[in-house]
């Protein structure tokens, strides 16, 4: 190893030295190359986000993730938590951004993390309240009063908030300032990709790849949260890290958020 050696040539250093993980961290790329097929601006969004979380920083923007299910967002998710644990990351209900009360019950254990992430919409009636979505989204004070009394205290929910979803935000309704005011707040990933069985995708559509229809690995879930798993997306994440730093992030977001990374998704929200 050379202290002039070129970023392919330490590659190839590094295969011969540990050739099981970068096997792994191939397996790791395939996978979201896949998931992420014809958006993967998307996948370096999310790069930097949680770079930037892990600084300690706040990202002013919720990445919501949107799908046709089973397209392997949740697995995204699950190779992240399991990348940054428990004490680093949390799923939460995202009920709790229909009604105040819920969220001030709920935000004292939720903080201390640097990554929030939720799976689901509420059912029924329930609408997201916008003023709740802006002020999780760019970390002002949140309001948490015990029961029958007077004394508050206000907490600040910093770091890198995620929504998944497979169908249109449920938000209550707005005036047409206040909506795009509240889509400002948005970084929206459209995954374009489908997965069905592979011995189906053999037998009726041979070249599916070209078309972004892939075969599905069953396997893939259990591989991202075992130790192997987490030392590939660790890898991965600290590369990427290691090459881009505060200002680069921000930009990344920047230029996805104003300069039409989304492919005009966040219109569709």
């Amino acid at each position: 190893v050379r202290e002039d050696m070129s970023e392919v040539e330490l590659c190839g250093v590094l295969r011969g030295i540990d050739p099981v993980l970068i096997a792994n961290i191939d397996r790791y790329a395939e996978a979201m190359s896949r998931t992420f097929w014809s958006c993967y601006d998307g996948f370096e969004l999310q790069q930097a986000c949680e770079a930037l979380a892990k600084r300690g920083l706040n990202i002013d923007m919720i990445t919501v993730v949107r799908s046709s299910g089973g397209v392997g967002s949740s697995l995204y998710s699950a190779g992240l938590h399991a990348r940054l644990g428990r004490q680093n990351h949390q799923y939460f209900d995202a009920r709790i951004l229909t009604d105040g009360e819920k969220l001030s019950v709920v935000i004292p254990t939720m903080m201390g993390k640097c990554a929030y992430t939720t799976q689901e919409q509420p059912g029924g009636s329930d609408r997201f309240q916008g003023d709740l979505f802006k002020k999780v989204a760019t970390a002002e004070g949140l309001l948490d009063r015990l029961p029958h009394t007077i004394i508050a205290k206000l907490f600040y929910l910093i770091g890198w908030k995620r929504f998944e979803t497979n169908k249109p935000l449920h938000l209550e309704p707005l005036e047409n300032a206040a909506l795009e005011a509240l889509l400002r707040r948005f970084l929206v990933i459209a995954l374009k990709a489908r997965f069905y069985d592979r011995l189906y995708l053999q037998k009726n559509l041979p070249q599916h790849e070209q078309f972004g229809v892939f075969a599905r690995d069953p396997t893939l879930k259990d591989f991202l949260e075992s130790p192997p798993g987490i030392a590939a997306t660790t890898s991965v994440q600290n590369q990427f890290e290691m090459s881009h730093g505060k200002a680069a992030c921000v930009d990344i977001i920047n230029l996805y958020a104003r300069n039409g990374g989304d492919k005009g998704a966040t219109v569709k929200l």
